[in-house]
């Protein structure tokens, strides 16, 4: 496939400012001539929940006079979907009282709303799972999507005075939604697993339940969950509206097992997300027992920032980045080194360090005990390199 060679930040000024998404999710149907969706016949969806790992992320220092009122905080990122054998394996399906008893699975943990949020829909959710289900990416998901829903529905009424009863319907008797997910993807580990759960669920609840949100719709339902999961919606729609049929679990029986793009550089608060077309690379995971709170990796590179010359330094050079002459390069935090998202991934990964394409391994090691891990893999695989706020660490599989 061709590089993707357009000016990453110059996008990024361009879409900031943008009230929605349109523009981004355009430039993508443009690149991709082929729409699948899902077959409607089926009553139930395997699909592949895949990781992702950060090429390179820059982050921005967050301070008392920082002008923003996210709490999250302004990154630059490649993200890239690893196609390997650790994934996510996630199952939806409908079903009425008397056939949901057949497909529960007696090994899983049962999550059960006990207050639904829509009285003719019972929502189940089974799998092993570290938090309650208010805390559940998945269940959130399902929230903020009917909420969308019904805030959509009740403008439609307002601004149609159409009857009640000729609009969108999503259910005409009792039903429960049943979502199976069996987890292989370490929490804490900087791979994405609960943003990928969250970005399918929005996908298949959208499809299952007739909502009918619009492409720009579900993106600004994952806005709401968090900064990785506007890329893997954008990543499992493959510019189309409905799930790309090559993450149904026997893709084999598709019509179309090719992804046009699996990478992206990510921008704001993970809401600004432009494909990057280039091969899909090879990469070994390197996962450990460590889990890495990502709150506490955040809060510890403000500190760094706020109490290191060195950082500080290059906090300064960051702030202005956007003025720069070449607006197509990120200040590292480290040394004032320079990434440039127009440069494919095998490319950064083949000049670069650890240190100079990931801004949080320096905080995450002085947290937990990584550096050790990270030694001990140089030596054995020659380079590494870590993903988010860890603790995956990651290197090409030759």
């Amino acid at each position: 496939m061709q590089n993707h060679k357009k000016n990453s930040l110059e996008n990024h000024n361009l879409l900031s400012t943008s009230p929605n998404t349109s523009s981004l999710i355009n430039k993508t149907k443009n690149y991709i001539t082929k729409s699948t969706k899902i077959p409607q016949t089926s009553k139930q969806w395997i699909i592949k929940a895949y990781p992702k790992i950060n090429i390179a992320l820059k982050v921005f220092y967050k301070n008392q006079n920082t002008n923003s009122n996210s709490i999250l905080h302004e990154i630059a990122s490649r993200f890239h979907l690893v196609l390997g054998e650790l994934y996510d394996i996630m199952s939806f399906s409908l079903h009425t009282a008397d056939s949901l008893c057949f497909s529960l699975d007696s090994n899983l943990a049962i999550f059960r709303k006990i207050e639904p949020i829509d009285l003719g829909i019972e929502f189940i959710l089974q799998g092993d799972f570290d938090c309650d289900i208010e805390s559940n990416l998945i269940y959130k998901s399902y929230k903020i999507l009917l909420e969308f829903y019904n805030l959509k529905r009740t403008q439609n009424l307002l601004s149609s005075q159409t009857n009640l009863d000729n609009t969108m319907n999503l259910s005409t008797k009792q039903r429960s939604i049943l979502i199976k997910v069996n987890k292989k993807i370490p929490t804490g580990s900087g791979l994405g697993g609960g943003s990928v759960n969250a970005a399918i669920s929005l996908i298949m609840l959208n499809d299952m339940l007739d909502c009918r949100l619009s492409v720009d719709e579900l993106l600004a339902c994952a806005k709401t969950l968090g900064s990785d999961v506007s890329f893997f919606v954008m990543v499992y729609l493959q510019g189309g509206d409905r799930l790309h049929s090559f993450f149904l679990y026997d893709f084999a029986e598709s019509s179309d097992n090719h992804l046009p793009f699996c990478s992206a550089n990510v921008f704001g608060t993970g809401e600004i997300v432009e494909p990057f077309f280039e091969e899909a690379l090879s990469i070994k995971l390197h996962c450990n027992n460590i889990s890495c709170h990502t709150g506490k990796v955040y809060d510890m590179f403000d500190t760094l920032c706020s109490t290191s010359i060195e950082y500080i330094h290059a906090c300064d050079f960051k702030l202005c980045r956007l003025d720069s002459v070449n607006a197509n390069t990120q200040f590292s935090n480290l040394n004032n080194i320079e990434v440039d998202f127009s440069l494919d991934s095998k490319t950064l990964l083949s000049i670069h360090s650890i240190f100079e394409l990931n801004d949080l391994y320096l905080p995450a090691s002085s947290l937990y005990p990584l550096e050790s891990i990270r030694a001990a893999l140089d030596k054995e695989y020659h380079k590494v390199f870590f993903s988010g706020s860890g603790s995956t660490f990651f290197s090409l599989d030759m």
